[in-house]
């Protein structure tokens, strides 16, 4: 039996579609109704339906929008029929380009086509849920999972240690003997190479591509940052043969792209690891390979000679920009959100329209992924523009582009003055900056919540709340990240940095520092500077 959720604001058209439905002779039922897109997500977050009938206007959230949404933030996603009054040939198209299993008008409405359009949709569920293993919709959409996925690649995080302790606190299964960073580069067909709407609606299509069609050949994970550019991890054993299985896996993608949306791909991808930790810097070099490769193949870094110091720094622009907004974030940093803006600013007035949007997508795409309740919050801010948020993609010049930067600019000031006036946001910020300030010091729970006047108990509910990581692998990540420059930028000995931070014993302490970094101290201090700075410190966030 397919369960059915009715959208339409006409109380009327949801009893007509009820019964319809009740007579189709196919294997359903109604599930539910909503009059607007909005009170659906509502619905699906309790229980999530098979099949979306919905209704393209609609005030709250439109039918396209609860579409777009439910692409992005469920997986597998319901099938949807989209219906509409109005005979508008750019809905059916946007419909299509966001993966709508049918598209219907309602004064064309009989119980055959509805029927027609059902088995359509029905077909679409079972290869959906065919893709996706049955745990995966709970662990997906997750605000600070995506920012997790983010954080690996742009080397947010301090040791391996930390990230599996992320992933567990997330319920999340990213073990793996062998892990593989690919880069797949989107190659919009020339039609829309000028309408950066359509790409970015075409985006959204190919990254839900990807995640079907090479989670056949391997379990991974993605992650995207700007309409040209997608990002999915391998995760491996140690007997499958990587070359041919990545390059069989990007060649079934990319004639899948070309066949549905005439688009192709060209990935790169470097050595796979056995670290986790490795991954950014492996990324990195993913993304330069992938400048290099032809349509439809695999270009394999093997060497850092290959890369150009003109690409890696274009790739590190976006690397650092995409840390500076989720540092804002994390620090409800206002100060810091306005210099990005002001960068923003001078590349729409100076650098050609296509790079601009690029950067500001990145943008976008991070306070998507790492601010809770940001959907909406946009949604709100941009309710005057014809595409909301997505308006982005229908600028033309960079005054249009800047107009759009001071929405999205106060906006977030908005968003994170709300936040910084949080009383219980506030109390963990504190107890950080105590931490920070006492990280040499033997730190406990009791003590940290008393220096702010809370109960421990409070306290650690708080962490849980609103950090990724715990009290304790806050407090022990940051000791690491302080010993690590003791190590290689002040040239303590083991024994001093094991005493200076509190440790009962430098055995102790060696043992601890190898597990969040996988070397010894010593090792440490041999490898220089450039260990110490080679890993943004999430626990510094």
């Amino acid at each position: 039996m397919y369960k059915i959720l009715i959208v339409d604001d006409e109380p009327l058209a949801r009893m007509g579609l009820s019964a319809m439905l009740s007579g189709c002779g196919l294997d359903v039922e109604v599930s539910g109704s909503a009059a607007n897109g909005q009170a659906a997500l509502d619905q699906m977050n309790e229980a999530m339906p098979d099949i979306v009938i919905t209704d393209i206007r609609m005030p709250v959230m439109d039918g396209l929008e609860l579409l777009e949404f439910a692409c992005t933030h469920f997986h597998p996603a319901p099938a949807f029929i989209l219906l509409t009054s109005y005979e508008d040939f750019s809905y059916a198209r946007q419909a299509l380009h966001l993966s709508a299993s049918a598209y219907l008008l309602k004064m064309e409405l009989t119980p055959e086509t509805l029927a027609e359009a059902l088995q359509r949709a029905i077909n679409d569920v079972l290869a959906r849920q065919s893709a996706f293993p049955a745990h995966a919709a709970s662990s997906i959409g997750n605000v600070f999972v995506n920012r997790f996925y983010n954080n690996i690649l742009i080397g947010g995080y301090q040791s391996e240690s930390e990230i599996l302790d992320i992933a567990h606190n997330f319920n999340l299964s990213i073990r793996a003997d062998r892990y593989l960073a690919v880069c797949a580069q989107v190659k919009y067909p020339d039609s829309v190479k000028a309408n950066y709407m359509q790409q970015y609606n075409l985006y959204l299509r190919v990254m839900d591509l990807i995640k079907s069609t090479v989670s056949r050949y391997a379990p991974c994970f993605v992650a995207a940052s700007h309409f040209e550019r997608i990002a999915f991890v391998l995760m491996l054993s140690r007997t499958q043969d990587v070359i041919p299985l990545c390059e069989a896996a990007v060649q079934e993608t990319d004639r899948l792209c070309e066949q549905y949306f005439d688009i192709r791909i060209a990935c790169g991808a470097s050595r796979p690891t056995e670290h986790l930790i490795h991954l950014s810097s492996d990324f990195t070099y993913a993304q330069s390979a992938s400048h290099n490769a032809p349509d439809g193949r695999v270009h394999w870094h093997t060497g850092e000679n290959q890369i150009s110091e003109e690409q890696l720094a274009s790739e590190q622009q976006f690397t650092r920009l995409e840390r500076a907004v989720m540092d804002a974030i994390e620090r409800s940093d206002i100060a810091q959100f306005n210099r990005i803006m002001d960068s923003l600013a001078r590349a729409a007035l100076c650098d050609p329209l296509s790079d601009a949007i690029a950067l500001t997508s990145c943008v976008l795409h991070v306070v998507l992924t790492c601010l809770d309740n940001s959907k909406q919050l946009l949604m709100d801010a941009f309710s005057g523009y014809p595409q909301s948020y997505r308006s982005l993609y229908a600028c033309t010049s960079g005054t249009e582009l800047v107009e759009y930067h001071d929405v999205l600019r106060a906006t977030m000031i908005s968003a994170l003055n709300l936040r910084s006036t949080d009383p219980k946001y506030h109390l963990v910020a504190d107890a950080k900056e105590y931490i920070r300030t006492h990280i040499c010091d033997h730190l406990s729970l009791g003590e940290v919540a008393s220096a702010i006047g809370i109960s421990q108990n409070y306290l650690s509910s708080l962490f849980r709340q609103y950090s990724e990581l715990g009290f304790n692998d806050f407090v022990m990540s940051l000791k690491i990240t302080t010993a690590k420059t003791l190590l290689s930028q002040e040239h303590l000995k083991v024994c001093q940095v094991s005493e200076r931070l509190g440790f009962d014993n430098p055995h102790y302490f060696s043992k601890v520092f190898k597990k969040y970094t996988g070397i010894s101290p010593s090792e440490a201090a041999a490898a220089g500077e450039g260990f110490a700075a080679g890993k943004a410190s999430s626990a510094g966030a």
